[in-house]
């Protein structure tokens, strides 16, 4: 790299130190702070990075000084990583398998617009915030469904909230949850 190149913001290399893969993250040109836990954008930036690049086991983020996160903390990332890439590759969860196909589009459309943003945008950004919004959600559906007076919006609510509790508990039963994360 030349002396006076500037590189983009969230340009990144993998470096293998030993046992070690480092995914070291230019943040000179970023706008803001190279921080994971302060910055939501550093986020889901490291988050998009994770799901791309697999077995990371540091995170450096570089502005000015490294910021470094360690073996333990990195793991955490990349277990949601997984989630979210694994969330983002799940057939269930599409739009028409869930609700074109199943003829429940006019019951579902704002709820799973819903669960969408918060898998494709919060998860990434904040997953914690992501998990209590998706439990609200879970919950006002089920409420939904019990209120539900016609058979075929009963039908749809019960199969939305079965994939919501899907969802639910694989956070729940990550060993992020062991970690005390949500």
């Amino acid at each position: 790299m030349a002396l006076f190149e500037k590189r983009a913001c969230f340009a990144y290399d993998i470096i293998e130190e030993g046992d070690d893969k480092v995914l070291k993250i230019d943040c000179n040109q970023c706008t803001f702070a190279p921080s994971i836990e302060d910055s939501d954008i550093c986020m889901a930036k490291v988050m998009e990075l994770l799901a791309q690049v697999s077995n990371v086991t540091r995170v450096v983020l570089v502005q000015k000084k490294d910021y470094e996160y360690d073996y333990a903390q990195t793991q955490v990332l990349n277990e949601i990583a997984y989630f979210y890439r694994r969330l983002s590759k799940e057939q269930r969860l599409n739009y028409s398998t869930l609700c074109v196909t199943s003829g429940c589009e006019r019951y579902l459309q704002t709820s799973y617009a819903t669960m969408k943003r918060l898998i494709s945008e919060l998860l990434k950004s904040d997953p914690i915030a992501a998990y209590v919004q998706l439990r609200r959600l879970q919950r006002s559906e089920k409420i939904a469904e019990e209120a539900a007076v016609d058979r075929e919006e009963h039908r749809c609510l019960t199969s939305f909230s079965s994939v919501m509790d899907w969802i639910g508990d694989a956070l729940e039963n990550s060993s992020s949850s062991q970690n005390r994360i949500w």
